[in-house]
């Protein structure tokens, strides 16, 4: 296995830090492009990329802007259509680079906020789409008339940030994953006004519209996730059973990945990933 991380130009003229992790000996039958959560990086699904690269997948992560080694204040961003934008210039990066195999896309939390809503706004020739555990409503829903004042003040004050509390329980329950979150001098926990807000607004959005989506995706939730709504990604799926499966893993939290149980649910997923170029190539045969 080879692994390179570098800061590269994306396109749009930004410049991002991407992890890439390649098989070596052998030609990948598929790629991954992984976009990380709030506070998180790339770097942080190196475990979760090895064993995909170990299997003949070729693995890209994106630090988006304010995260990781990319450059920015840590939880802020210009607009939240600019972070789409960013999504959709590495995503594109990753089909140039990668040759003429299979793509895919995979968000976690925030990041499966955002792989929805680009699916949703841009086209794409992707053979499918993975949102982990999506930020479309928080696990505990919060009052009409914060969210008013939310929205008030990220039009004032969209650049100040609250640092917001990670309990690491809550995102798994490996006490090794758990240390290693904690350590991790990358991860941070602040989120801009601006931020915050446009996470809820893209959330109700990308539920109001899922019936629009026509790309292949796969929903994965844990049924005791205490951060992001599990119910959520059961209603999105429910209004596209046509382009939209859902998973729902009971007994584990947030990061799937991270859970003791993680190779299962990659094996899950590597077997969805299959599943579907199987399913292209019969549509195409007949």
């Amino acid at each position: 296995m080879e692994y390179q991380g570098r800061h590269e130009h994306i396109g749009g003229g930004l410049i991002r830090f991407v992890h890439r992790w390649s098989p070596e000996g052998c030609d990948p039958w598929a790629s991954i492009a992984i976009v990380h959560g709030l506070g998180d990086h790339g770097g942080r699904f190196d475990r979760m990329a090895r064993w995909f690269v170990r299997h003949g997948v070729l693995v890209n992560a994106i630090d988006l802007i304010g995260h990781g080694r990319s450059f920015g204040r840590r939880g802020c961003v210009h607009s939240y259509n600019a972070l789409l934008e960013e999504v959709n210039h590495f995503v594109r990066l990753g089909g140039s680079e990668n040759g003429p195999i299979p793509r895919f896309v995979f968000g976690q939390s925030m990041g499966g906020n955002l792989v929805l809503n680009w699916a949703l706004r841009y086209e794409s020739n992707i053979a499918g789409l993975i949102a982990g555990a999506p930020m479309l409503r928080a696990a505990r829903p919060t009052s009409d008339s914060f969210i008013r004042i939310g929205r008030h003040l990220s039009h004032w004050l969209p650049h100040v940030r609250f640092r917001a509390p990670v309990d690491v329980s809550l995102l798994t329950r490996d006490v090794h994953a758990q240390r290693a979150y904690n350590e991790d001098k990358l991860v941070h926990r602040h989120v801009s006004l601006r931020l915050g807000m446009s996470l809820v607004d893209s959330g109700l959005w990308a539920l109001t519209h899922a019936e629009d989506l026509s790309v292949p995706t796969l929903i994965m939730h844990g049924m005791n996730d205490r951060l992001t709504s599990p119910h959520a990604s059961h209603h999105f799926a429910s209004m596209n059973p046509e382009f939209v499966e859902l998973r729902l893993w009971h007994g584990l939290r947030h990061d799937l990945h991270c859970e003791p149980e993680w190779t299962n649910v990659l094996d899950d997923l590597r077997r969805w990933l299959a599943g579907r170029l199987a399913s292209d190539s019969r549509r195409m045969a007949a």
